[in-house]
């Protein structure tokens, strides 16, 4: 059994590392059991499909993005600094398990692994986000006003924008950064203290 886990852990790391340098559509059976040296037959009594691959693969994602809300959440920080974290976390887990190459190539070329990897950012990084805002709130980092729901649902929106392919800011690097930039938009604002007080004396 333990030798069984180990091969099947060994297909599915060479698996990943061919889905973020080729993408999805341009990976094959044929060349993942090439790569791995060995036959067809034997990749085929281990893993049924390269969409099974893929599957084994957002469950990965998955484990990790609950692993990084478990860990940074009992961490003796304030929740601003959880905040960045966890962006640093994601963004880790984002490109190392995938890469902004596979998640645009699965978004336009494997609708239904898409749906999955939405799937899990609307179950698991909403909740993620969710806790952080009621922690702000209760602590008193975060006004108590502020919507959640569409504090939530725009920021992920956001972020589903910026891994798309069809965009300039779809290379890791870029990515990198711009999530930087929009965390900062989100939590500091565009308004300087003069803005803050021209917006306060019109209303």
């Amino acid at each position: 059994m333990t030798n069984e886990r180990s091969i099947k852990s060994r297909i599915l790391s060479v698996a990943e590392e061919q889905f973020r340098s080729q993408g999805y559509s341009q990976t094959t059976m044929d060349h993942l059991a090439e790569t791995l040296g060995m036959s067809k037959k034997t990749l085929y009594e281990h893993f049924r499909s390269k969409e099974q691959l893929a599957e084994e693969m957002i469950k990965d994602i998955s484990d990790s993005i609950g692993k990084i809300h478990t860990d940074v959440m009992k961490r003796d920080v304030n929740t601003v600094e959880k905040i960045r974290l966890i962006g640093q976390g994601m963004q880790k887990c984002l490109l190392t398990v995938a890469s902004v190459k596979l998640l645009s190539d699965l978004r336009r070329n494997a609708p239904d692994l898409w749906q999955k990897i939405k799937e899990v950012k609307n179950q698991k990084i909403r909740l993620l986000w969710s806790n952080l805002l009621s922690e702000g709130m209760r602590k008193g980092y975060f006004r108590k006003e502020i919507n959640s729901e569409l504090f939530i649902t725009i920021h992920m929106a956001s972020i589903e924008r910026l891994l798309e392919g069809d965009t300039m800011l779809a290379t890791e690097q870029s990515f990198a950064q711009s999530r930087i930039d929009l965390l900062d938009i989100f939590l500091n604002g565009i308004l300087t203290g003069k803005g803050r007080e021209a917006v306060t004396k019109n209303h």
